[in-house]
């Protein structure tokens, strides 16, 4: 009382400079003080932190169950306007009735429980009138004071997901441990509540499961009748995307949700939504929710039972049943049985698990749900658990602690027990000799089947190349290289590669990519090879087509003539500037007057496939150098393909050039390019990025940048998709990013890979010089630069 004034006045202060500025918390202004405080800018004022140990708890819809009810703390604040509407009803009122000590009349009132207040604008005069009787009058357990909660919530809203009928067949896939489970029941509850609201005959066709391969062949779960939402972990279950109607998706991170989203659009699916672990992680299942209510359009009402719901079942999914957390199993196992590396699960041994599953069982969604019989088995931890009663997670729980459990159910120490765990065949897309009963059981095994299909598919396409390159050594090896004396060579193209840097020149890349170009491309024209390298690095190694130059140090100048200067962040644009200059360096050598086409690779890049059938194909759909008119008048021209991500039109690692007409756009390019170095930013991607966006707006007439569609001429395998390579017809050009994607994809595919596709000899395999290659691009000075 004698010393605070002041630093009320200063809050104070800052509150109503907040309503000037828009911002609308007072923790905002309390933050701004403590700052001048902490920076000295203030000395007349304290504001003390104290730590809230049990003083004080703000329970969120998951931490409410760690209260310890036998001892609360000081004091409990659940806040009104943010969390008590995420937190469980029953959960809220149960705490408050035990808080307060209600007496039986007092709960049968009614008059407490969950409070959810919305503040909302009105003149002050009102303000002060309302809020008693809005809050008095109420007689529900939820007080909602904004106007959106009356009847009218419920009216139906227009869906941000492309919901076209209902009947659709919708598609949930995800590669396992990035929450399919949780993906897979909010897209089967909000469309049943979806299909509830406005088509409720169709609520009770719904049909949801999991695809699995079928014994004699085919695939369960595909093209079923609609209405149906289908689960998968496994690409190849899906076919083409002409049947379904609608995809969700899981991905690991933000990065990977691009370009596992860029990847289904290209192969005609009509992507929803993609659920990314780094987000899901930012907004938590609360967040998730709102998402999916706009989504499918729901009401408020249908928002609010989905919180509810969820956040219950998102507890039992970890703590209870067949496919609990692995962690909260090992800390339940037998102290014999126990795994000494896993780590204890953070949270679970802190709920009442009888009491979360009542919560779940007593919500009003899980009581909508359970009373379709077409329905009744998404109401639990997981597809493979039985019936939830209040005691069934105690229950289960009880035999894991006692005698061990596996993931199937079976007590079996704990372990599962491989002799009992079936052998799935995948090249034939069955499992061969098991019974209905074990195939049904099968079909409701969702992580641990699908995932250890998964490794299966990965371990038989490693096998498939083994065999292959053993046929090939048994049957007197055969490299596929013929005489190039003896056969005519296209003279009207050339292929153009770039090679700068130590990590690049002392590796095999530009080897492995000429070797690829005449083995399995077969390519007998021109190659040229450009680089820094020390002349003597590539003397006598290939054949008198490959024309090895190095760069003019005129080209380590801008075009005004000052010497180009790199951050640390772009370094790489060193050498990737150098592809515009591509024209100059074909110019210099007579040997290439007759060539019209240049064809651009990063030599990271290996050809799968007959060079030959790639230029028919792509020359003709996409008109490249046509004979119609004077070529000098046509439009300045270059042809990319399409990038993983569609951060990016345009993919700049592989490209064609037209001899007469490119210039221009080459030019256009190096002018961005030379503009990043000044920015500090790093990728020649987004130069093209600018000029694609300038042509699109009518800004720039003279280039035309023509986006190729990668078909089966370029693939740009990853971790996870390196395994979807058809090893039987390769792509044309297969680009392993060095400075990427090779770092991350493992080691053994790799290499199988580069050994089948460039069809390597014995000694060329046990020479180690092929294979996985990583290369971190790092900067030289200007100088050394112009110099080598």
């Amino acid at each position: 009382r004698k010393t605070s004034r002041h630093c009320l006045e200063l809050w104070r202060r800052e509150i109503e400079e907040m309503t000037r500025t828009g911002r609308g918390r007072d923790q905002d202004a309390l933050r701004k003080i403590y700052q001048r405080i902490q920076s000295g800018e203030e000395t007349k004022c304290e504001l003390v932190r104290m730590e809230n140990e049990n003083h004080l708890s703000l329970p969120m819809a998951k931490t409410i169950y760690q209260i310890n009810t036998a001892n609360y703390p000081s004091l409990i604040h659940i806040s009104s306007g943010v969390f008590a509407k995420q937190i469980d009803t029953e959960a809220q009122t149960l705490l408050v009735q035990d808080v307060l000590q209600l007496s039986p009349m007092e709960r049968d009132s009614d008059k407490y429980g969950k409070i959810v207040i919305h503040f909302s604008a009105k003149s002050n005069a009102t303000n002060s009138e309302s809020s008693q009787s809005q809050v008095g009058g109420h007689t529900n357990n939820e007080i909602i004071v904004p106007k959106d909660a009356s009847p009218s919530a419920k009216k139906r809203k227009e869906p941000k997901f492309p919901i076209t009928n209902h009947k659709m067949q919708i598609v949930s896939y995800g590669e396992p441990r990035t929450a399919t489970t949780l993906l897979f029941n909010m897209v089967t509850v909000c469309y049943f509540l979806y299909l509830m609201e406005n088509c409720q005959t169709q609520a009770s066709q719904l049909t949801f499961g999991y695809s699995y391969p079928l014994k004699g062949g085919g695939v369960h779960g595909l093209y079923e009748a609609a209405p149906n939402v289908l689960k998968t972990h496994v690409l190849e279950y899906l076919g083409t995307g002409g049947g379904h109607d609608l995809v969700f998706a899981t991905a690991s991170d933000k990065e990977e949700a691009v370009a596992i989203k860029a990847n289904f659009t290209k192969n005609g699916f009509n992507v929803a939504f993609i659920q990314d672990a780094e987000t899901l992680k930012e907004i938590g299942t609360a967040g998730l929710i709102r998402v999916f209510v706009e989504g499918f359009g729901l009401s408020s009402e249908a928002a609010d039972d989905l919180q509810r719901y969820f956040s219950a079942w998102e507890i039992l999914r970890q703590c209870c049943g067949k496919q609990m957390s692995t962690r909260w199993r090992n800390d339940l196992l037998p102290s014999e049985l126990k795994k000494k590396d896993v780590g204890h699960h953070p949270t679970c041994a802190t709920y009442n698990i009888d009491t979360i599953e009542r919560i779940f069982v007593h919500s009003k969604l899980f009581a909508v749900v359970n009373s379709y019989s077409n329905m009744v088995t998404i109401n639990k931890p997981s597809l493979v658990d039985g019936e939830l009663n209040g005691t069934y997670c105690s229950s289960y729980n009880n035999v894991l602690s006692t005698s061990g459990a596996n993931f199937w159910g079976n007590t079996l120490g704990g372990r599962v027990d491989k002799k009992q765990t079936p052998k799935v065949d995948v090249d034939n897309d069955n499992i061969p000799n098991h019974s209905k009963a074990e195939l049904s059981k099968l079909s409701e095994s969702d992580a641990e089947f699908l995932a250890r299909y998964h490794d299966n598919v990965k371990t038989q396409w490693k096998q498939r190349l083994r065999d292959a390159i053993k046929a090939r050594d048994s049957s007197g090896y055969d490299s596929g290289l013929y005489d190039l004396q003896s056969t005519t060579f296209d003279v009207t193209r050339a292929v153009f590669l770039i090679s700068f840097g130590d990590e690049a020149s002392s590796s095999a890349l530009v080897e492995r990519c000429v070797m690829s170009l005449r083995r399995r491309g077969k390519w007998s024209g021109y190659i040229i090879v450009l680089t820094d390298a020390p002349p003597d690095r590539y003397n006598d190694v290939w054949d008198d087509r490959v024309i090895v130059m190095h760069p003019f140090p005129k080209h380590y100048q801008s075009d005004d003539g000052t010497q180009m200067q790199y951050t640390s962040e772009n370094t790489s644009l060193i050498y990737k500037r150098f592809k515009t200059y591509m024209l100059d360096y074909v110019d210099s050598e007579p040997r290439l007057d007759s060539v019209q086409l240049v064809y651009y690779l990063d030599i990271d890049i290996m050809v799968g496939n007959t060079v030959k059938s790639l230029i028919s194909d792509v020359e003709s759909k996409y008109n490249v150098l046509q004979s119609n008119g004077d070529l000098s008048e046509r439009r300045s021209r270059l042809y990319f393909f399409t990038p993983l991500s569609t951060q990016w039109p345009l993919q700049g690692g592989t490209f064609i050039v037209e001899r007469k007409t490119s210039r221009h756009c080459l030019e256009l390019w190096r002018r961005e390019i030379e503009e990043m170095t000044r920015t500090g930013r790093g990728r020649d991607q987004d130069a093209l990025r600018k000029i694609y966006q300038r042509i699109q707006s009518g800004e720039e007439t003279k280039c035309e940048l023509v986006r190729m569609e990668n078909e089966n001429h370029l693939s740009l395998p990853m971790a996870k998709t390196i395994y979807q390579i058809n090893t039987a017809n390769y792509p044309s050009l297969i680009h392993i990013s060095s400075g990427v994607f090779a770092k991350q994809i493992d080691t053994e595919a790799q290499t199988l890979l580069v050994q089948d596709v460039l069809q390597l000899s014995p000694m060329e395999r046990d020479s180690d010089k092929y294979g996985k290659i990583v290369i971190h691009f790092s900067a030289k000075s200007n100088a050394t630069n112009s110099e080598s």
